[in-house]
């Protein structure tokens, strides 16, 4: 897959995300703002483009950092049971945003053997009905680094999971999107 097209590839899972999948229901439960990015000391949410470029069209939203719950070495309270993650991954940290009828669970996790290519195959394999929704499943280099985007969804959440792989190991950011009421 060329570069121009894992590129609009991602920016199309942005979009399914944003759009709530064409699902209208999901999409007034999760909110308009499901838009991932560098959460950045002054309180600004910035949307990237796959290439880390700022993308000054996307949604956005502010979240004080009094708001955000971390937890060193585990992950966030609430993270949901049933979300797979791969057996090797070790957890960094996880953190916790509200945003206006929407929670966010995110885990920074790293693998230090092994492949984006595998993190890949682990979603593919494990993201099977009835209990999950594929909607996207995309990897491919990105300068000098593999990068992995998956986006599912349950009955409970909106599950993402971006995976770069930059030969010494592999990072993983997974995220949680659910309403909240």
């Amino acid at each position: 897959m060329s570069k121009r097209r894992f590129a609009l590839a991602l920016a199309a899972t942005a979009g399914l995300l944003l759009a709530g999948c064409g699902d209208e229901g999901l999409r007034e439960e999760v909110g308009e703002s499901s838009q991932a990015g560098p959460t950045f000391e002054d309180t600004i949410t910035v949307p990237t483009t796959p290439d880390g470029g700022i993308d000054p069209d996307a949604s956005t939203t502010t979240v004080g950092v009094e708001d955000v719950e971390v937890t060193p070495d585990d992950f966030p309270d609430g993270w949901p049971e049933d979300f797979p993650v791969p057996d090797d991954a070790r957890v960094e940290q996880g953190a916790v945003t509200q945003a206006p009828g929407e929670e966010r669970l995110v885990a920074d996790l790293v693998i230090p053997e092994g492949t984006a290519e595998d993190v890949l195959e682990f979603y593919q394999d494990e993201l099977r009905p009835p209990d999950f929704e594929l909607l996207n499943d995309e990897g491919g280099e990105v300068g000098e680094v593999f990068v992995v985007q998956v986006t599912f969804r349950t009955d409970e959440y909106l599950g993402n999971v971006l995976a770069t792989d930059d030969g010494d190991r592999v990072t993983l950011t997974l995220q949680v999107t659910r309403p909240r009421g």
